[in-house]
């Protein structure tokens, strides 16, 4: 994991000083699922996670530095992208 993402996911927030919250990446995460068609229990099984975690990281409730970075890079492989990816778009 590169060193901007691993430093957005601690601080909450981009080189930039944008805000990066947890909503944004939840929607990301969640319109990268939804165009492949997956259920978030589909996507929870791929990546080896409970759903109930991938819901509350959909929620957009959970500051995007309260998600602890292994799961989420688990979800990023599951979706076919990384978590650069995830975090950036």
């Amino acid at each position: 994991m590169n060193a901007q993402v691993t430093s957005m996911l601690e601080t909450g927030r981009n080189q930039n000083k944008d805000e990066f919250d947890g909503g944004r990446l939840a929607k990301s995460i969640t319109r990268k699922r939804q165009s492949l068609g997956l259920t978030i229990e589909e996507l929870a099984d791929r990546a080896d996670i409970h759903p109930a975690l991938l819901e509350t990281y959909e929620s957009g409730w959970v500051p995007a530095s309260c998600f602890p970075k292994k799961y989420m890079a688990f979800v990023a492989e599951a979706l076919g992208c990384t978590l650069s990816d995830l975090v950036q778009s």
